[in-house]
């Protein structure tokens, strides 16, 4: 295999919506929370997505109509070092609904069933992808519960255009899976 995907367990909560953060030193920022689900025609407002047409399509299958999920934040970008290039990003998500994200024993079989699917299809890229679990408070719904941050990093490549390549084939695949998380039980999150 040259993939890994692995689950990891963090106990930084934070609360939804959040607000953007002021510009870091290195010149990112965080642009805060919008939601798309139910705004898809915001996502041409979100600045993470305007540059990253691959990002984008996993946003729009996460957020599409038919899903049970939603996206909470998401970002990219390239990473350049002696070793080669390599692209870089995450895609946070949860359950669109108050009953599934209040248990996070409900965020594994989508980590397990994806593992499954990357083995079926004898994925070959050199992509890792971890999948962070953690707690949340969705303040507008008034619910304790779980998001869970998909990270993506792929191998170092010759060049940004290989690395590029790789994030595509990965980012595609994983979007395909989350589309097909059906609609779930319980009340809307937003």
């Amino acid at each position: 295999m040259s993939y890994l995907n692995d689950l990891t367990i963090s106990h930084d909560a934070k609360a939804i919506p959040y607000d953007a953060g002021t510009p870091r030193e290195d010149g990112a920022q965080n642009f805060g929370f919008m939601d798309l689900k139910t705004n898809p025609e915001a996502m041409l407002e979100v600045a993470e997505l305007a540059n990253d047409a691959v990002l984008m399509r996993l946003v729009t299958a996460i957020n599409a109509p038919e899903t049970g999920l939603m996206t909470i934040g998401c970002s990219s970008s390239f990473v350049t070092e002696a070793s080669g290039s390599r692209k870089t990003g995450y895609v946070e998500i949860s359950f669109a609904t108050d009953q599934m994200v209040e248990d996070a024993q409900n965020y594994f079989p989508l980590f397990y069933h994806f593992s499954h699917a990357l083995y079926d299809a004898t994925f070959e890229e050199r992509m890792h992808f971890n999948w962070d679990l953690m707690p949340a408070r969705f303040v507008q719904s008034d619910v304790d519960g779980f998001t869970i941050a998909i990270n993506l990093n792929t191998g170092f490549c010759d060049n940004p255009e290989a690395a590029a390549e790789v994030w595509a084939a990965s980012s595609d695949f994983l979007a395909a899976f989350l589309n097909s998380v059906p609609p779930m039980d319980g009340a809307p999150l937003f």
